[in-house]
């Protein structure tokens, strides 16, 4: 989740040269080493512009969108049920049905049998 963010903290950043600075170097400082606007050049900058622009646009949408899908996803994951082995220390967080279960509490179960050693832990 760590790396999401910090991707999503350079694109925005992209997004902010992007918008200030490059938009300030056309329509500051180059006129004011004599440049003359012409739609020959202005035309591919616009457009090169608005491309870039959109393309970061779309990657802080999808980078925000793949972000919260992790965070569900592992939200989900972390409300499963743990089933712990005393014998063996093993832990599952999913087992057959007809294992035997001993709860002390909603989250964490104890196995009364377990599946990798197969020893009855309360016989």
């Amino acid at each position: 989740m760590a790396l999401k963010g910090l991707v999503l903290c350079f694109l925005v950043f992209s997004f902010f040269i992007l918008m200030s600075g490059l938009d300030f170097v056309v329509h500051g400082v180059l006129y004011d080493y004599g440049l003359c606007f012409s739609h020959d050049w202005a035309v591919p900058y616009w457009t090169f512009f608005r491309i870039s622009l959109g393309l970061l646009v779309f990657a802080v949408a999808a980078v925000t969108v793949v972000g919260y899908g992790s965070y569900k996803k592992a939200r989900k994951e972390s409300e499963k049920v743990v089933f712990l082995c005393k014998s063996c220390g093993n832990a599952w967080t999913e087992v057959d049905r007809n294992v035997n279960v001993r709860s002390k509490s909603p989250k964490f179960k104890i196995l009364r049998s377990c599946p990798s050693c197969d020893k009855k832990l309360f016989d």
